[in-house]
């Protein structure tokens, strides 16, 4: 183009990509070249693009004006998080440079690729609590919604951190739900609370009939020739109503600011045709653009007018600040709400920068006015370096003490309730219950005259007239019961099998019989039924689980009817007074000692356990032990 055709200026290219190699180019060549949309802070250095002028201005700007907040606001630290797409990365990028050149901490800002997933999301959030209180998010719109919903599940959004997003250009200084907060995916409730802690920064755009006059017409020529371009038409409107691209208002102003600095230029006297004296005549114009008040800085930027919204409680986001550029003598600087900094005096005109509170900021919870806004770092630090641990000896030592009393407390709980679920189950086990079925029972057979002793509970004794079953004339005889409860057998061949020789010429004291091999007493109880109550099982448990030298074992019960009897151990020698009134048997005072102190040493267990009381006194072999009817040899 340059080099077949006789140009006179540049307009645009509005990428920033391919602005830096044509505004390089325009600066080697000396011609001057007006970007409408351009916006990396590469911009900013003017030895290199000496010739340059930008209608859309610098996010450098946007950082000093976000400086103003934070300094109302007494903050001083910033994470950013950011998307690499376009404008979005040049904001970002200018943003950190200008705040760090200011001495304002930002110690985060990433940048992510493409759109990230809610994980990623998540874990930039997270990095970003950990450093600071304030977080910017300078992100498409598309993900802006869901960042916050994010930062709502980490509960960021209470009160205790802040989110500016940033807009290129708003549509409206009135931005409604659905362009920021409400969508279709049911998440809407948590959305706008979310959004409580969000202040929306953008670019201050005009409205109104005339803007919406100049982007129909914009639209409208687009479909005439040379152009032929029609834009597609949304259901429902027609041709009149189709916009033009919100961008073509500084497309606008671009012609519009060459033109005003190419007339300053031919007025000077100087080259129109020289890049480098039309940029420095760009400078400290002012004028009444289509994209708003035109004002161009000393470096041939524009100075733009930004403004802040915040949420209500429709939903939507409102103004409670902005930045004007304004000429000197407007009735904005006479505003006692206004805080003026004077910028430059260029020309004849004196231009002013006015920022204002329009409004007081509204934070989480209801709470409004500034000084409601959260600390941009905790009074203790993010990693409590500002709070030294106290001495919590005591305390740890208490706790210790309680922790240790709670956990001997829940083992002796557990070991109460292991015990007593050990003895419900031994309880309903029954281990000390019998089958009639099982015990072989021993009867006597006459073959002459004789007696045999009748005893009474457990092991009956013999009264002086039993004799010995060999002196009678009768031997023992064993076998399953009968109908009566009884059988009988004759002969040494059965005793043999039953291992019961050892009985051959004894004499026997009460009804006994054999169970597993050992020798039993048989105590009959004349009931028809027992009821097995929970007294009546812990009775028998207990009974059970009684065992000394010198008591009697227990060894069971019937409780099936008709045969309801108790089951013993069997004592051989029979009872005391068997012992006593045996004229064979010759006590002595070491023999009766002895069994002074087996019965002492019994009653002593007895005692001593949970029973408490014992019956009738017993001797067995040469010690003496309890029994339900006495004392047993």
């Amino acid at each position: 183009m340059y080099m077949n055709n006789d140009v006179d200026m540049f307009i645009g290219p509005g990428c920033s990509t391919a602005a830096e190699m044509v505004a390089q180019l325009a600066s080697f060549w000396n011609i001057p070249i007006i970007s409408w949309v351009a916006t990396d802070p590469i911009f900013n250095d003017k030895s290199v693009y000496t010739t340059m002028g930008r209608t859309l201005g610098s996010f450098s700007k946007l950082a000093m004006f976000l400086m103003d907040v934070y300094q109302y606001y007494g903050w001083k630290r910033v994470a950013i998080i950011s998307s690499n797409w376009l404008l979005w990365d040049d904001a970002a990028r200018a943003i950190a440079l200008t705040f760090k050149e200011y001495n304002v901490s930002v110690p985060l800002h990433i940048a992510y690729r493409g759109t990230p997933s809610k994980r990623k999301m998540r874990r930039l959030l997270i990095e970003s609590k950990t450093v600071s209180r304030i977080v910017m998010l300078i992100v498409p719109k598309q993900d802006r919604r869901n960042f916050m919903l994010q930062a709502y599940n980490l509960e960021m959004t209470k009160g205790d951190y802040v989110f500016y997003t940033i807009e290129m250009l708003p549509e409206d200084d009135i931005i409604d739900a659905t362009q920021m907060w409400y969508s279709n995916d049911g998440n809407n409730e948590k959305a706008k609370q979310a959004f409580e802690c969000v202040f929306h920064v953008s670019l201050a755009a005009k409205t109104g009939p005339d803007i919406d006059a100049f982007r129909v017409d914009i639209a409208n020529r687009m479909r005439r020739p040379p152009w032929q371009e029609f834009l597609p038409l949304a259901k429902g409107l027609d041709m009149m109503n189709i916009y033009g691209d919100r961008y073509a208002a500084f497309l606008h102003d671009t012609v519009l600011l060459y033109a005003t600095a190419l007339n300053r230029t031919i007025a000077k006297g100087q080259n129109p045709r020289d890049g480098t004296e039309v940029a420095k005549n760009m400078r400290g114009i002012f004028l009444l653009g289509m994209s708003g008040n035109l004002l161009m800085d000393k470096a041939g930027d524009r100075e733009p007018d930004y403004w802040i919204t915040d949420m209500r409680a429709d939903g939507s986001f409102r103004k409670i600040a902005e930045l004007t550029n304004v000429e000197e003598g407007s009735s904005m600087v006479e505003e006692n709400n206004c805080n003026e900094r004077k910028l430059q005096t260029l020309g004849e005109l004196c231009k002013y920068q006015v920022y204002r509170q329009l409004e007081e900021p509204h934070w989480p919870g209801g709470f409004v006015g500034q000084k409601y806004a959260p600390p941009d770092v905790p009074v203790c630090g993010f990693k409590m370096e500002f709070c030294p641990p106290k001495d919590h000896t005591v305390m740890i030592l208490i706790g210790v003490v309680c922790s240790s009393v709670f956990v001997a407390v829940c083992i002796v709980f557990g070991v109460y309730m292991y015990r007593r679920a050990k003895f419900e189950s031994s309880l309903l086990l029954m281990s000390w219950r019998l089958s009639w079925e099982d015990i072989e029972k021993v009867t006597k057979t006459r073959r002459g005259p004789a007696s045999v002793g009748s005893g009474s509970e457990g092991s009956v004794c013999s009264d002086s007239r039993s004799r010995s079953l060999k002196d009678a004339g009768s031997e023992p005889s064993i076998g399953k019961a009968s109908s009566s409860g009884y059988s009988t057998f004759a002969g040494s061949s059965s005793i043999g099998k039953s291992g019961l020789g050892d009985l051959k010429g004894q004499q026997i004291f009460t009804m006994v019989g054999m169970l597993r091999g050992n020798m039993v007493a048989i105590k009959h109880i004349n009931k028809q039924h027992i009821n097995i109550s929970r007294q009546v099982l812990m009775e028998f448990n207990d009974m059970k689980d009684v065992i000394h030298d010198n008591l009697n074992v227990f060894v069971g019960a019937v409780v099936d009817p008709p045969n309801i009897c108790l089951v013993w151990g069997y004592c051989k020698k029979g009872s005391l007074v068997d012992i006593i009134e045996n004229d064979d048997i010759k006590l002595d005072s070491v023999f009766k000692y002895s069994l002074l102190m087996d019965l002492t040493a019994g009653m002593d267990c007895l005692h001593k356990g949970h029973l408490g009381s014992h019956g009738n006194l017993k001797v067995r072999e040469n010690s003496a032990k309890f029994s339900t009817s006495g004392t047993c040899h």
